[in-house]
Formats: structure tokens, C-alpha cells, sequence
């Protein structure tokens, strides 16, 4: 396996283009985009070729059984560019959290013209486009982390730094002091927009979640107080004391809502979203202490496990088992086993991806890094080599770096 330098966020755009395929469909149970940037399953990933014009992106498909990237058109002859070919199937602008369900293309997409953001369904080869639901203002919002489809809806994050009805009024840009963070969802045969969650409170915001039958769970940090630096920086000392951040409960019927970290200032939920979900697959996380937790339900007691380095980049999971680093300089990964209980050391030797920060879809794990040269990659290697700390089998789908349009 080449050497890896630096493990990134997964920014998706795409290496090469050919003709469309029947291959790009692919229909979960649960389907999550990490960032709204790309759609992962064991077949392949939907993401875009990012363009260098509005309107300019390009929507594609790496399929893992063919090893292809292929724009989601179909038209003979075109060229995927919005200057030579603006009729084209793929284009999209800023489109986020790609998905196919029930044999239809979902994407969220920035309108063209106003700042609102757009649901579009469109047949799997990117024709026979149609707006389902447009949230008014929605594009100024920065999307964190996740955007979901389950059970016929697309879930999303948001994170409203604009006070966008008084920014109307003034015609001006209007800062809001307190960020409102929300959960909303949309339904793709209706149309209808709920806000499921929203908070407000300095640089609140909401990022891990996931939906279970009725239910949501989600993360959620904030700032007790305003920064006092200029451009919104915090002394360390000043982030310690004010910084919080907990887990939350929604019930999708009623509405009704309650803290599951209630009496814990600062305990994060460190899953990434699974579509087989169970409480007691969750672990929670605590900068304070470092260990990760066991969470019971029925008590509301968290019981620590082991210690973790650093959440952020030393800890990835699936439902069946947890990875992680314990302290920096170790030599060896830990892995937890869900069912036993058991902890089991890993060679970390062979694994040249600096962080342990990747996705795990069901057979496969995906990760996102920056080789010697500055390029920036997606790939994946095989879930069962990786919980075995065996790394050489690494595929790389596409690159990072690629525009169209140029």
C-alpha cells in the first residue's frame, strides 16, 4: 500500500468519467451522507465533481464491483461541463447528500437563482427532474456532518449563523449573536418539512444523529457565553469553561424531548451512524475524562470501558465491533467486541493512514486522505482485514482534487 500522509474530511469529486451504467443503483435501509459531500454503501459511492461554475457540479457513481466512476447521464456525446454542455443529466449545483431509493436519484441542491434550498427526485440517470420541497433561505445554512434518507425521508443538519427574516427586511447581512442548530426532515413523496430539533445558543450546533423507527439521536454542542477575542476566538482556558455539549432524544410522533447525558456537562456521542441501531451499541465519549462509555437505557447510567486519544481521529465503529487508540504512542489498536465485552489488540503496524477516522458501510471501510504528492483520495479497504489489522488490500475509488469546468 502506498504511504498515506494525512487523513482528511471525505471531499468527493470524481477521478475519471465514462458512459452510465444499470451498476449505479444501490437502495439501503438506512443511507447517510458524512458532510452531505458523499454517499457511502458496499457497492460504491455517490458524490460530486466539484465545478468551478454555479450549477457546474457533476453528479457521479464509483461502483466497487467495476472499479468505475460514471456521471449520472445518459446523453450521447456530452461532455459533463456546464460550458459545453449545459443540458447535461449530472450537472447540479452544490449538491448534497446523493442517494438512490425505491429506483429514484435524491439530492438537496442550492437554488440557482434565490437562497433557498431544493429536494430533487430524478430518475437514476439523472433525467426527469422535479422539486419536491424547497426550505426558504436554506442554502445560507451551513450542513454539518450528516444528511440521511430512512423509511421515505431525507434527514438533515443545519447551522443558521444569518438572521435571514431580518436580513430581508434590511437588506443587509444581519450576524446572529446565538446560532440556531436544527434537525429537519423532508418527505420525498409529500414534500412536507418539519423541524425535528433546534436549539440556539453561541456556536450551537448539532451534528452526529441518527433515526430508528421513531426516534432520533443527536448531538449537540454550544458555548455558555459569547468569545471575548476578536474574530470569535477563545482562550483555551475560555473554551474549557464555557464549551458543553450533550446527547438528546426525540420522539418523531410526539415531539417530546429529553437529555440522555442529563447531569454530565460534556459527554458526546461517538457512533457514527449504523443502520442497525441499538442502545446498547451507543458509546459515549468524554473529553474531561477520556474513556469511552457503555450507556444503559433502562438506568441512564454510563459505565467506562477504556480510554480513548482522541475521539475525533482515534475512534471508528460499526454494530459489531468498536476500533480505537488509547494513548498516542501505543503500538497497537484496541478492538472492542460489542457482544463480549472483550478487548483485543491490533498491530498498528502497516496502517499508514495517519487517522483512524474512516466510515464503515457493512463489509467495507472508507477512508479519505492526502498522499506525498498533495493529492487528496477516497478509498477502502475491506471491514474484516481492518478489525484483524491487516492493511495492505487498499482500493483507491477516485480523487479529491479534480474540477470541471476549468
Amino acid at each position: 500500500m502506498k504511504k498515506l500522509f494525512l487523513a482528511i474530511p471525505l471531499l468527493i469529486i470524481s477521478l475519471s468519467l465514462s458512459g452510465c451504467s444499470s451498476e449505479v443503483q444501490f437502495d439501503e435501509g438506512q443511507i447517510v451522507a458524512w458532510a452531505g459531500e458523499s454517499t457511502y454503501s458496499d457497492s460504491g459511492d455517490f458524490y460530486s465533481r466539484s465545478g468551478l461554475y454555479a450549477g457546474g457540479d457533476v453528479i457521479c457513481r464509483y461502483s466497487a464491483d467495476s472499479g468505475l466512476t460514471v456521471p449520472l447521464c445518459n446523453k450521447p456525446d456530452c461532455t459533463h461541463d456546464i460550458k459545453t454542455s449545459p443540458g447535461c443529466n449530472a450537472l447540479a449545483n452544490h449538491p448534497k447528500g446523493i442517494c438512490s431509493a425505491k429506483g429514484k436519484l435524491y439530492f438537496l441542491e442550492q437554488d440557482g437563482e434565490i437562497d433557498n434550498l431544493n429536494l430533487i427526485c430524478a430518475d437514476i440517470n439523472g433525467g426527469n427532474r422535479r422539486k419536491i420541497a424547497s426550505v426558504e433561505h436554506g442554502a445560507l445554512s451551513v450542513l454539518f456532518e450528516r444528511i440521511i434518507y430512512k423509511d421515505g425521508r431525507i434527514f438533515y443538519t443545519s447551522w443558521d449563523m444569518l438572521d435571514a427574516e431580518l436580513s430581508d427586511e434590511t437588506h443587509d447581512t444581519i450576524m446572529l449573536d446565538k446560532y440556531i442548530a436544527t434537525v429537519r426532515s423532508i418527505d420525498v413523496t409529500s414534500g412536507e418539512i418539519k423541524v425535528i430539533a433546534r436549539k440556539q445558543d453561541y456556536e450551537a450546533r448539532i451534528s452526529n444523529f441518527t433515526v430508528f423507527g421513531d426516534t432520533l439521536v443527536y448531538f449537540y454542542s454550544w458555548y455558555t457565553a459569547p468569545s471575548s477575542g476578536e474574530n470569535g476566538q477563545r482562550t483555551e482556558e475560555e473554551a474549557a469553561e464555557t464549551y458543553r455539549y450533550g446527547v438528546y432524544e426525540v420522539n418523531l410522533k410526539t415531539g417530546e424531548e429529553k437529555c440522555l447525558t442529563e447531569g454530565y456537562d460534556r459527554m458526546a456521542l461517538a457512533n457514527p451512524c449504523f443502520d442497525y441501531f441499538s442502545y446498547d451499541r451507543l458509546i459515549f465519549y468524554s473529553t474531561d475524562t477520556d474513556n469511552l462509555y457503555r450507556y444503559n437505557k433502562d438506568e441512564g447510567t454510563f459505565t467506562p470501558f477504556a480510554k480513548c486519544a482522541n475521539i475525533n481521529i482515534w475512534y471508528m465503529s460499526d454494530d459489531r465491533s468498536a476500533l480505537f487508540l488509547e494513548n498516542e504512542e501505543d503500538e497497537f489498536f484496541c478492538r472492542y467486541d460489542f457482544e463480549t465485552e472483550e478487548i483485543t489488540k491490533i498491530p498498528r503496524e502497516g496502517f499508514e493512514l495517519i487517522w483512524l477516522n474512516g466510515t464503515v458501510t457493512g463489509e467495507k471501510a472508507w477512508f479519505g486522505y492526502t498522499d506525498e504528492n498533495g493529492e487528496s483520495f477516497v478509498g477502502y479497504m475491506s471491514r474484516e482485514d481492518l478489525m484483524k489489522g491487516k492493511y495492505d488490500n487498499f482500493t483507491v475509488a477516485h480523487n479529491s482534487n479534480e474540477k470541471t469546468g476549468g
